[in-house]
């Protein structure tokens, strides 16, 4: 069996309709600058005494049935990909065997794959794969 511990980066997750002007409040709060995330509608701030946050508007690639994503969740993610798709798909099957729930997707969208996941205490957090850009 895999171990679940084989990913890059952790960072704390904001779900917004505005990524941009709520990144650079919060950049302003702790002093940071704001930087590109990984889709056009993603900031982040990174700060060496804290973690990344990233500012995201969530995919809009899910059907009319889609749950509304918490408004602050940790996000796990992997290196880029080729193939984010199959990665996640992996990385699903993990969760699940241990004892996580899939709560939404997963969904492949222009920036890579991602999929809602809650843990036995259903606790919500995200994991996601990049597409790999030349």
């Amino acid at each position: 069996m895999k171990s679940l511990m084989n990913f890059t980066n952790t960072s704390f997750l904001v779900a917004c309709t505005n990524p941009r002007k709520l990144s650079k409040f919060y950049s302003s709060v702790i002093d940071s600058s704001v930087s590109k995330g990984f889709s056009e509608n993603s900031y982040e701030i990174r700060d060496e005494c804290l973690c990344q946050i990233s500012f995201y508007k969530p995919s809009s690639n899910i059907g009319s049935n889609r749950i509304k994503p918490p408004s602050l969740a940790i996000c796990f993610q992997k290196e880029p990909s080729l193939n984010p798709q199959s990665v996640i798909d992996s990385w699903v099957d993990d969760v699940l065997c241990h004892g996580g729930k899939l709560i939404e997707g997963p969904v492949l969208d222009s920036f890579g794959a991602e999929a809602w996941m809650s843990d036995e205490e259903d606790n919500k957090f995200l994991i996601f794969v990049p597409f790999m850009t030349c």
